[in-house]
């Protein structure tokens, strides 16, 4: 099923009556469900509803400049989610309305929204997919993971977020949003690429005057971890280096 974007000035003719079906009626029995609160290790504040099977039929999730509300299905899989975010101090409102399989709809409210392509909403579906997960875990803990949101069982992999290493050699940093960190690597010969969101002063010092190490030999410490990118408007699954030593050889 093709994709669609749908901004305010220009809504997608899809059939989203399901997934509209099951807000209203969480939002029609809110009262009934079970709720309980949490946080979650980056402290974001959690409140969940909890219904049969002890699955959260609706997650909200609040922290600083996003709001985020997960609505699950009766087949326990993602079915709405309503983000609200600041965009320069202007609040941004998304509707993101799912089948088993992909985000059939998109309403945005952001003025000069960004064009997205297949592998965007597919990016966008597995960083959703993975908090709701997450989410359901820490707000049902007893429960075994596959039950906390049953959602697409190929998407919802917790990666660990222990720490990681690759050698090589140093590329570049490139600048955008955020900074990468670019080398290439050892093991594959190809190039390997890093955000830079919370480096100690050895990766702030390359960063400074990057020309002065192009070339030469390092081992990066990195990990894998879900991070709140507001340039994004959501959280994302990233691979950011955190120290580099040199190789002397």
């Amino acid at each position: 099923m093709a994709v669609c974007l749908a901004v305010v000035a220009s809504a997608c003719a899809q059939d989203t009556s399901a997934q509209k079906a099951v807000y209203s009626q969480i939002e029609k029995n809110l009262d009934t469900y079970k709720k309980v609160k949490a946080r979650d290790p980056d402290g974001t504040s959690l409140t969940g509803w909890i219904g049969q099977g002890d699955i959260p039929v609706k997650i909200l999730a609040k922290s600083p400049g996003l709001l985020e509300e997960y609505y699950t299905g009766p087949d326990g899989k993602l079915a709405f989610v309503y983000r609200e975010w600041d965009k320069g101090g202007a609040k941004v409102e998304e509707r993101l309305y799912m089948d088993a399989d992909s985000i059939v709809k998109w309403v945005s409210t952001e003025k000069n929204a960004p064009v997205l392509h297949g592998e965007d909403y597919s990016e966008m579906l597995r960083a959703l997919v993975k908090s709701a997960v997450e989410y359901s875990k820490i707000l049902a803990p007893e429960e075994p993971p596959a039950r906390g949101v049953e959602i697409r069982t190929e998407t919802t992999e917790v990666k660990s977020s222990g720490q990681r290493f690759t050698e090589g050699k140093f590329l570049r940093i490139d600048e955008g949003d955020y900074f990468h960190w670019v080398m290439e690597d050892n093991a594959t010969g190809e190039e390997a690429s890093y955000f830079i969101l919370k480096p100690d002063a050895s990766v702030e010092a390359v960063v400074s005057d990057p020309e002065k190490f192009v070339g030469k030999k390092c081992r990066v410490t990195w990990k894998e971890s879900t991070e709140l990118l507001p340039e994004a408007g959501q959280k994302m699954d990233v691979q950011q280096i955190l120290s580099v030593s040199w190789i002397n050889k």
